[in-house]
């Protein structure tokens, strides 16, 4: 699925590179484009389908969330902003 750089697909995804850019600034940039037959055909070797991958990042996403959440709030909350 192609996504624009308006999509919040798009944005998601840069949000957290740049994240990790904090972090290791040396991590590499991110590709362009991705050929997405390379990823179904990878999926179905794993024996997955896009859709049950979807909800794998769903449960994933779901289980990061809370835990991300609290930690930046305590750090925005406690850390002095120079």
């Amino acid at each position: 699925m192609r996504v624009a750089p308006e999509s919040w697909q798009f944005e998601a995804v840069t949000a957290l590179h740049k994240c990790l850019k904090v972090l290791n600034p040396k991590e590499e940039r991110l590709p362009d484009k991705i050929d997405g037959r390379r990823c179904s055909a990878c999926l179905r070797i794993c024996g997955m389908e896009p859709a049950d991958m979807a909800r794998m990042w769903l449960v994933v996403l779901r289980k990061l969330t809370p835990p991300l959440k609290r930690s930046l709030h305590l750090m925005a909350a406690t850390l002095p902003i120079c």
